[in-house]
C-alpha cells in the first residue's frame, strides 16, 4: 500500500466496508480499499501489487510562534504527525462515514461520504475540531470510541500528559492515569500510552446488546459494561475505570506478574505499549515494553492473569 511519504504510525480497518485508514508521520492520513486486493488475487499470487490510496486526509498545519535574529515573534506553520485514527463505531461506508483523526493535541472529525466531499481525492478541512471539547494539554497517544445504547458517542483520549480525557453527552471528564493529581500511592508521572472501551458491539447494525451483570438497573448503582475502560501507561500499570467516576476501579502493576525466573526477557521495564479487549470482552490482551504480552480475564470490577 503506497501513499505516505514518512514512517506510518497507525492503523484502522472496517471489516464492514473492508477499507484501510492508515496515518503517519508526514501529517497525513490515506484510505485505501482493500477490496482491490482480493481481486484476481489466485492470478495474481506470486506477484507484488502495489495499491493507491483513493483519498488523502491532510489536516491543517498549526501555527507556532518563534523569534527571529531581529527578535520579532514570527509564527510558523509546522506538520504535526498523525498519531491515532478511527472509524465511527457504526461505520458503515453509506449512512455512517465519519473518521477520526488525532494529530498532535487535536482531535479531528471527517466525513468521507460523498456527498460532503463531491469526490475530491484530498480532504483537508475537517468537519468538526474536538480540540476545545477534549481539552488534551499535549499530545494524544491514542483514541477510543463508544456508541452507547441510545445513540450517543463516547470519545476518550489519552496523552502524554498522564491523562484519558472522556467526552460523554456534552460533558467532559479527566481520568488521572498517571498523574500525582490521583493521590495515590506512588502513583508518580507517567504518560498514558493506551485506552480502550469495553466492546459492547458485535457489529453494525446491532441493537441488542449483552451488557452483563454489570447492566444498570433503576435504583441501581451497578456500572454499564459501556462505561468500562481500560487503560496501560509508562508506569508499568493497567487501570480498569467506570468513566462516570473519577478513580479507578482496579489498577495491576505489571511488575509484579513476571514469577518466572527462567523466561527471557528484553532488559526493559514493563511499561504498557497497546492494549486491547477481545471480541468478547472477557480478555485483555497488553503489549509490553520487556517484550511480553500481558493476558487479563475481566472478572467483575477485577482484572485477573
Amino acid at each position: 500500500l503506497k501513499g505516505h511519504n514518512g514512517p506510518v504510525t497507525c492503523l484502522a480497518y472496517c471489516s464492514v466496508t473492508d477499507q484501510l485508514i492508515s496515518g503517519s508521520e508526514d501529517g497525513t492520513c490515506r484510505v485505501f480499499e482493500c477490496s482491490a486486493l482480493s481481486r484476481d488475487a489466485d492470478n495474481e499470487a506470486e506477484s507484488v501489487r502495489i495499491l493507491r490510496a483513493r483519498l488523502c486526509m491532510m489536516p491543517p498545519k498549526v501555527s507556532v510562534s518563534s523569534f527571529s535574529e531581529a527578535e520579532e515573534d514570527v509564527a510558523n506553520e509546522v506538520t504535526e504527525e498523525v498519531m491515532c485514527v478511527d472509524f465511527h463505531p457504526q461505520y458503515d461506508g453509506n449512512t455512517c462515514c465519519l473518521v477520526y483523526v488525532a494529530v498532535g493535541r487535536r482531535l479531528l472529525e471527517y466525513d468521507l461520504s460523498v456527498d460532503n466531499n463531491r469526490g475530491a481525492m484530498l480532504l483537508r478541512q475537517p468537519t468538526r475540531d474536538f480540540t476545545e471539547i477534549l481539552r488534551n494539554e499535549d499530545d494524544i497517544n491514542q483514541i477510543s470510541l463508544q456508541q452507547t445504547i441510545n445513540g450517543d458517542l463516547i470519545i476518550a483520549s489519552c496523552d502524554d500528559e498522564g491523562e484519558v480525557h472522556v467526552y460523554k453527552k456534552g460533558k467532559l471528564k479527566v481520568l488521572h492515569h498517571g498523574n500525582t493529581a490521583t493521590g495515590e500511592e506512588n502513583s508518580g508521572f507517567a504518560i498514558a500510552t493506551s485506552a480502550a472501551f469495553h466492546p459492547i458491539f458485535l457489529g453494525p447494525g446491532k441493537s441488542k446488546i449483552n451488557l452483563g451483570k454489570g447492566n444498570k438497573k433503576k435504583g441501581s448503582s451497578s456500572t454499564s459494561m459501556q462505561d468500562l475502560l481500560i487503560s496501560g501507561g509508562t508506569d508499568c500499570n493497567v487501570k480498569l475505570w467506570d468513566v462516570t467516576k473519577n478513580r479507578a476501579s482496579y489498577s495491576l502493576l505489571m511488575k509484579q506478574m513476571d514469577s518466572d525466573e527462567n523466561v527471557n526477557q528484553v532488559c526493559n521495564p514493563p511499561m504498557v505499549h497497546n492494549i486491547s479487549w477481545s471480541r468478547s470482552g472477557k480478555l485483555i490482551a497488553a503489549s509490553l515494553g520487556d517484550g511480553s504480552i500481558a493476558i487479563f480475564k475481566l472478572s467483575g470490577r477485577r482484572l485477573v492473569q
